[in-house]
């Protein structure tokens, strides 16, 4: 069992079969993980787009958390997209070049988010020393990816 403390951001709430589902990004392996709590969300003053701090723990290839959690600094803008999808602000320094590791898709390394694919070239505006833009997950070939959906200072 390996336990590792981190920050996270809220990706979705949602309720299944009675309960509170919590979706976070784990940024310390960059990974999906869930969030267990013994109380609503909201009463910690938890929503979608919150960072918070906590102790994760993968079991059998999982990561989660079951708390407590510490609500940290807000560190990004977000917003919901029409499929009630959070979308964040991110800024990125490097357009790289198309790869087979990062499916055949610019993309911009971030610390947080990882390698974030632009699988639609939203990125056009390469005369700035970094580029500001959204981002979602999205599924590309057979895996999610943290993806480019739009650029914001064209």
């Amino acid at each position: 069992m390996t336990k590792i403390e981190s920050e996270a951001i809220i990706k979705s709430i949602s309720m299944e079969n009675g309960k509170e589902s919590i979706f976070v990004w784990f940024f310390e392996l960059q990974e999906d993980a869930r969030l267990y709590l013994n109380v609503a969300a909201e009463k910690l003053n938890l929503e979608v787009g919150k960072v918070f701090k906590s102790t994760f723990i993968n079991w059998n290839g999982k990561w989660s958390s079951r708390g407590p959690v510490t609500e940290s600094k807000d560190l990004y803008v977000t917003r919901t997209n029409e499929i009630d999808q959070i979308e964040i602000l991110v800024t990125g320094e490097v357009l790289e070049e198309p790869d087979e590791e990062h499916s055949y898709c610019p993309w911009i390394a971030h610390p947080h988010f990882g390698d974030v694919l632009d699988n639609r070239c939203q990125i056009q505006n390469h005369a700035g020393l970094y580029y500001t833009f959204w981002i979602c997950r999205r599924k590309i070939g057979d895996n999610y990816h943290w993806a480019v959906q739009e650029q914001a200072n064209c």
